[in-house]
């Protein structure tokens, strides 16, 4: 990890606009591993309301942490192309913000909902 961090801050220093633009690409393109894999969204979504991984998880603990490692949002030197890839990341963090929240709230009422009907069984 440590190896493509400072790999990703070489080519901020090499080619900034283009260094931009793959960071933004990876980020907007980014897949997680298996998602070819029959049943995929329905395993995927079991997961999410389990907790082990989500959106909220993604966005804060994995993207935002590299993110503000490689002061992407704090860089001087951009040139229109190099600006317009960040400006496009930030919307998309901006949209995955509110993908999450959502996600959250939906989470936390099929928690309440499943937890009412467990305490009416017994």
């Amino acid at each position: 990890m440590v190896f493509y961090r400072n790999l990703v801050e070489a080519a901020f220093e090499l080619a900034p606009d283009t260094a931009m633009g793959v960071v933004r690409d990876v980020v907007v393109g980014f897949e997680m591993p298996g998602s070819t894999i029959k049943d995929f969204g329905r395993k995927s979504a079991e997961i999410a309301l389990a907790g082990i991984y989500d959106l909220r998880l993604h966005r804060d603990h994995v993207v935002l942490p590299i993110l503000r490692k490689l002061r992407v949002f704090e860089r001087s030197g951009l040139g229109p192309a190099g600006e317009a890839a960040r400006e496009e990341l930030d919307a998309f963090l901006t949209r995955l913000e509110a993908k999450a929240t959502s996600f959250t709230t939906r989470r936390e009422g099929i928690r309440a909902a499943r937890a009412r009907r467990a305490t009416t069984a017994v």
